[in-house]
């Protein structure tokens, strides 16, 4: 009688079932990560697509912000957040933080902006002024010649600060200038001046306690186009006046 090999009598039912568990194992799994992914999308477009709107009727002024964002009041001793001499035009001044507490951006009414730095010494010397890097400057689509404008300062030798805020035309708009970035702006409906900006950048007064360094202004782009980056310049986007 002839032998037939092990080759010639195919698969046995054990090597057959673990194959069809393995198969199964692999559908699980595919099926779990395409739960996840879709999960993940559809709570992005929910966030992103679900605003509040902020009004300040003495300013004449609104902007929209993501409902997972916090605003509270910062009102002190007068418009500006750190302390001032009181100012008349009564605006508001408010913080939105982001929902991971990274971002600070402060909507306020200011009297001036002091910061005096002499352009004649280095950055890298005390008493110095920044130079300011701009990456972009884009024109607001609800108020002419307002714009929101990003970029890096260089703080030190080696050293970057992103900064993020609306300006005017006699902002800063273009690279080189050595100065202050934070110039307030007048709101074309009541000429109010007025400052919205992002906290971690700000140096006057006090503010700005836990500012983000970068060693390359590569570094600091990179930084103003995370998510949460990105929804904060919508939010300034956003602003319109009556």
């Amino acid at each position: 009688m002839n032998k037939i090999s092990k080759s010639e009598k195919g698969f046995s039912v054990v090597e057959i079932l673990m194959l069809l568990v393995a198969i199964a194992l692999i559908v699980l799994v595919g099926y779990m990560v395409y739960k996840d992914h879709h999960k993940t999308v559809t709570l992005s477009t929910t966030t992103i697509s679900t605003n509040k709107t902020f009004s300040d009727s003495a300013a004449q002024a609104s902007f929209t912000y993501p409902s997972t964002w916090t605003l509270a009041s910062i009102r002190g001793l007068c418009d500006e957040p750190n302390g001032c001499t009181p100012s008349s035009d009564h605006i508001n001044a408010v913080e939105l933080t982001s929902p991971d507490k990274s971002i600070n951006l402060i909507w306020s009414g200011i009297g001036g902006v002091g910061g005096y730095c002499d352009n004649t010494i280095p950055p890298t010397q005390s008493g110095g002024c920044t130079i300011e890097t701009v990456f972009s400057s884009t024109p607001l689509s609800k108020i002419a010649g307002l714009y929101v404008v990003e970029g890096a300062m260089e703080i030190s030798s080696g050293q970057y600060q992103p900064f993020l805020a609306i300006q005017d035309k006699t902002g800063l708009l273009t690279s080189g200038e050595r100065g202050l970035w934070y110039q307030s702006f007048d709101l074309p409906s009541t000429g109010i001046s007025t400052l919205f900006y992002m906290d971690n950048s700000y140096k006057d007064g006090g503010g700005g306690t836990s500012a983000q360094t970068f060693s390359s202004l590569s570094q600091v782009q990179t930084y103003l186009n995370t998510p949460f980056l990105i929804q904060a310049k919508q939010l300034l986007s956003s602003l319109q006046v009556k």
